[in-house]
This record gives C-alpha cells, structure tokens and sequence, in this order.
C-alpha cells in the first residue's frame, strides 16, 4: 500500500510519528508523500525524508495559509518555493503542492482572490518544473476546474487530495486528467460520495490518511497516524466489491507511476 497523501511532518505527531510509521510499515504501507503547507513545514520535510525511508515530498503553499498571512507574505513564500525548485533545493520532490481553492476557509472576495492567485502561480510553476500536482479542493470544485482548464494541468498530472464528492465530479475531474484520493472521511460518507468513489476509474485511484487529520471518528481535535489507511482500503474495497488486497496493490502501482517513484520488489503483486 502508498498513502498517497499526509503530514508525517505535523509537530501534533511528534510524540508518536515514528511508532506510527513502524505500524503501517508492518502492515503493508512501502511509501507516504507528505504534502507541503509553509516555508516552516518544508524545511522539516525535508529533513523527515532524509530520515524516514519511504518518505517522499510535495512543496507547496497550502490554501489556508493564505487567509492567515498577509500580502507580503504570501509573495515571500511563492518566492522561496520558486527558489527552492529553481536552486536544486527541492531536487528529491514528487510533486507540487498541496495547492487550491478552499471556499470553506474563504468567503471574502479579496481572499478567494489571493487563493486564486496562488493557485495559478503554483500550478505554473508545476508546468516549468515538470512535475504532477496535488490540489485541495474544498466547496469550489467549479472555480478549480476551471482554473485548470485555462491554465492546464502539467504533462506529468496530478491528484485531488481527500476526494469527497458526487460521481459526477470524479468522472469531471477525471476528464481533467486528475487521479483522485480517498481519505478516511470515505469512514462517514454518505450516498453521494461513496457513488463518488465508486466512479473513480481503477487506474486513478489512490488512498491516503491526510493524518494526523481527518481521523476516522471525525471528532474536532482527534488525531491519527499512517496506519489508519488499512481502514480506508478495506471501506474503499467494500464499496466498490473489491478484493481489498489487490485494491491495496492497485493504488501503490498507480502512486507510484503518478509520483514517478521505483516499484519496491513485490509491489505489483
């Protein structure tokens, strides 16, 4: 298994990171991408991968950081992560981001201005690097969509992290050229998402934990680790009446052509 998408870097997992990662690991999980939030968290991702065998990054500038900085600092960090990708400091990344729209977290026009921005300027710069992107899409699927249709999607692809929507927007995002990843909130969806997960082609799958949030039970302040994406994969195999371990080996392969990453022997199973 891959989880395709999490914070292995957040400092609320300090204490418990590396017994987590030691569970999934046993397991089955050969592999984690953690996604980029800030200047702050990159600089600790970086050093997670040196240490953590399995561990890869994405860098980027996360939609929420936006609505909690100012203009300046916005512009500071878009720069850093240019630079970071321009200097060879970001050589070892997977992908770009964690970027996007998030209309939950923004309801003022000048912010969803400034998330627009930098969505375009972050995925421009996916284009220059050649890399696949990893977009967060909360309430403003339309206004992302449509940004990626006029700015185009990088040549090496991308995902849609934690995917909790309706059948038509999996197969809208599909024809985008996207992968689509289910985290743990799949746990406590109803109808119309798990339709949504049911119409996700098998080649665009992924599953991810988005841990240390979005834990199973849901409950504001719950915490969780790497190994909770055994509960995904099996609630993603109930749903669409696969067999759990080849749905497992089917994401891991498709992770790890989408990051562009070597298949550990036994993967393919």
């Amino acid at each position: 298994m891959f989880d395709a998408h999490c914070h292995l870097d957040d400092s609320r997992l300090d204490a418990t990171m590396e017994a987590e990662v030691a569970r999934a690991r046993a397991a089955g999980v050969r592999g984690f991408v953690v996604a980029g939030v800030d200047p702050a968290g990159w600089t600790r991702q970086e050093e997670l991968a040196r240490r953590i065998p399995g561990v890869v990054n994405a860098f980027g500038l996360h939609p929420w950081v936006l609505s909690e900085s100012s203009e300046e600092e916005i512009a500071r960090a878009l720069d850093e992560l240019k630079r970071g990708f321009a200097s060879g400091r970001f050589s070892g990344a997977a992908a770009v981001g964690e970027m996007g729209l998030d209309w939950a977290r923004e309801g003022s026009p000048e912010g969803r201005a400034r998330q627009l921005d930098a969505f375009r300027r972050q995925l421009a710069l996916a284009h220059a690097v050649g890399l696949p992107v990893v977009l967060h899409v909360v309430r403003a699927h339309a206004a992302a969509q449509e940004v990626v249709r006029e700015e185009g999607l990088p040549a090496a692809g991308g995902m849609v992290h934690s995917f909790h929507a309706s059948a038509e927007l999996a197969r809208s995002w599909v024809a985008l050229g996207l992968h689509l990843s289910v985290s743990a909130s799949v746990l406590r969806a109803g109808e119309r998402v798990r339709a949504g997960v049911r119409a996700v082609p098998e080649d665009r799958l992924l599953l991810e934990t988005d841990c240390p949030d979005q834990a199973p039970g849901g409950s504001p302040g719950e915490l969780h680790g790497p190994s909770t994406i055994l509960l995904v994969r099996d609630e993603v195999a109930r749903l669409r009446g696969d067999d759990a371990e080849c749905l497992g080996r089917a994401t891991e392969r498709n992770a790890r052509r989408l990051f562009r990453l070597d298949t550990p022997s036994g993967a393919m199973g």
